[in-house]
């Protein structure tokens, strides 16, 4: 992939927000869930990557959201502990040319 620019803070990387999800087993009240973090993220727009981890029964699924960016802070920090739970969401400086 191709990032674009960095993040804007001069050090050459962007943030990734991880953030796990569990599969329940009322596959609505899962995509209710998921809307909401969407919404959430995209109450605070900006250039941070976001990727979802999603605990299955089959498995875990990992994959990019290429169409929604944030801009992590610790309101929305607050915000996804109290839809997730804490420890549902992590930050990474990701380095473009992975160092």
């Amino acid at each position: 992939h191709t990032y674009g620019k960095a993040n804007g803070n001069g050090n050459g990387y962007y943030r990734t927000v991880s953030i796990n999800l569990q599969e329940s087993s009322d596959a609505d009240e899962d995509v209710q869930l998921l809307n909401d973090v969407k919404k959430l993220l995209l109450e605070y727009p900006g250039s941070d990557h976001v990727n979802l981890t999603i605990q299955t029964q089959q498995g875990q699924l990992r994959m990019e959201w290429p169409l929604v960016s944030t801009s992590y802070c610790e309101a929305l920090q607050t915000s996804l502990d109290g839809l997730l739970g804490q420890g549902s969401v992590r930050v990474e400086d990701v380095r473009p040319n992975g160092n």
